[in-house]
C-alpha cells in the first residue's frame, strides 16, 4: 500500500533541536534595536523584547531563552545611556520588556508541546491507517492493481476512506468506500466494512448480495446520521460489473479517454437498506478503471476551483498504473497547494489480458 504521509503537516512543526537561524535572527534584531537606541536617542527599551518574540516564532524555547537572557540585561543597562536609571519610566520600560519576553517564552513552550502532541497523533493516525488498509497484490488474476492513500494535511485525524481487493471464483472483487466523518469512530466503521467484505467477497453469489451483507454489517455499528458510501466492482475476464451505494461512479480509461461507467439508478449509502443495481460493462485488455473517493474531485485551490479529473485522463492512461497514480497524486496536491481538506483513496486497475499476463510471467 502506498500512502501519502502528512509531510506537509510535519513541515509546520518546529524541529526538536530548533534552528541556528533563530538565534541569528533574534540577535540581529537586538543589535539593530540597540544601534537605533544609541544613535537616535529614542528610548527603545521595551521594544528589545521584540527580538525574543520573533525568536520564539522560529526556534525552540531553549534558544528563545538565550535571546531573552541577553535582552533583559540590555534593557536594564539602557538606563545608563539614557540617564534614566532608577526613574519610574525606566522601571516601567524594563518591566514591560520582561513581561513581553516572558510571555514569548511561555507561548513558545506551549506551542512546542502542542506541536509535539500533534506529531505523535499524526504518527498514531498513520499506524492505524496502515493497519486498516493492507497491501493489495500488484496483480490478481491478470488484473494489475495500483492503490494510493493520500492523507488530508489539515488535521492529524484518522480518515474513513477504505479499499480492498480479493480474488474469488466470481472474479476479482474490489471495494472502495468512504465513511462519513473522521477519527476513531470512522476507523471502527471502516474496519467493520473491510472485515465484512473480506468475509463475504468469496461467498456472495453476486454484487447485490455482497452489498446487502455490507449494509447489514454497517447498520449494526453506525449512528442515525452516519453512513458509508461504497463502490463494488467485479472483474471477470473482459467483463466488469459494478454496483454503487451512493458512491462516485468509476472512471473507465481507454485510448486516453475517460468515461464514467453507468451504475444504474442512484442507491443510498450503506446503512440504509441498500438494493443497488448491478451494471455490466466491457473491460477489454489494455483498458483501465479508476475507483476513487470524493477527496479527489473535491480538492480545491485557493480560488475555490475543484480538481478537474477530466483533464487528467491522459495521465491516467500513461505509464504503469503505479506511475499514473503517482502523477495524479502530484497533480491534486499541486492543485490544492499541498493542503488537502479530505483524505483520498485511489484504486486503478488495468486488464492485462491473457497474452500480456503470460508475457509478464
Amino acid at each position: 500500500m502506498h500512502t501519502g504521509h502528512r509531510s506537509a503537516l510535519r513541515a509546520r512543526v518546529k524541529p526538536a533541536q530548533g534552528s541556528d537561524h533563530g538565534l541569528t535572527i533574534g540577535f540581529a534584531i537586538l543589535v539593530i534595536l540597540l544601534a537605533a537606541d544609541l544613535v537616535t536617542g529614542v528610548v527603545l527599551t521595551a521594544s528589545y523584547a521584540s527580538a525574543v518574540i520573533v525568536t520564539a516564532l522560529i526556534t525552540t524555547p531553549q534558544r528563545t531563552a538565550v535571546v531573552a537572557a541577553v535582552t533583559l540585561p540590555l534593557s536594564l543597562s539602557s538606563g545608563f545611556w539614557h540617564d534614566s536609571f532608577g526613574t519610574r519610566d525606566w522601571v516601567v520600560r524594563c518591566i514591560l520588556a520582561a513581561l513581553l519576553s516572558a510571555g514569548a517564552l511561555v507561548a513558545s513552550q506551549v506551542s512546542t508541546r502542542r506541536e509535539e502532541r500533534l506529531q505523535q497523533m499524526t504518527r498514531i493516525a498513520d499506524v492505524v491507517q496502515r493497519a486498516l488498509l493492507r497491501a493489495i497484490p500488484p496483480e490478481l488474476d491478470n488484473i494489475a492493481i495500483a492503490t494510493r492513500y493520500q492523507s488530508a494535511t489539515q488535521a492529524a485525524a484518522i480518515g474513513g476512506d477504505l479499499y480492498e481487493a480479493v480474488s474469488t471464483d466470481h472474479g476479482v472483487r474490489i471495494l472502495v468506500g468512504d465513511v462519513r466523518g473522521k477519527g476513531i469512530e470512522a476507523a471502527e466503521t471502516a474496519a467493520t466494512v473491510l472485515g465484512a467484505f473480506k468475509h463475504a467477497a468469496s461467498r456472495a453469489p453476486d454484487l447485490a448480495t455482497l452489498a446487502a451483507t455490507l449494509d447489514r454489517a454497517v447498520s449494526l455499528v453506525i449512528d442515525e446520521e452516519d453512513f458509508v458510501t461504497a463502490l463494488l466492482v467485479e472483474v471477470d475476464g473482459a467483463e466488469l460489473r459494478v454496483a454503487s451505494c451512493g458512491h462516485h461512479p468509476p472512471l473507465h480509461i481507454t485510448d486516453g479517454t475517460g468515461t464514467d461507467l453507468d451504475t444504474g439508478e442512484p442507491s443510498p449509502p450503506l446503512g440504509f437498506a441498500v438494493e443497488p443495481e448491478t451494471r455490466s460493462h466491457p473491460f477489454p485488455a489494455g483498458s483501465r478503471v479508476l475507483l476513487y473517493t470524493d477527496g479527489l474531485i473535491e480538492a480545491r485551490n485557493d480560488s475555490g476551483d475543484f480538481f478537474d479529473l477530466d483533464a487528467a485522463h491522459q495521465v491516467l492512461a500513461a505509464g504503469t498504473p503505479d506511475d499514473a497514480l503517482d502523477a495524479i497524486v502530484q497533480r491534486v496536491t499541486a492543485h490544492a497547494g499541498h493542503w488537502l481538506e479530505d483524505d483520498i483513496a485511489l484504486v486503478l486497475i488495468e486488464n492485462l489480458g491473457d497474452s500480456r499476463a503470460a508475457a509478464r510471467a
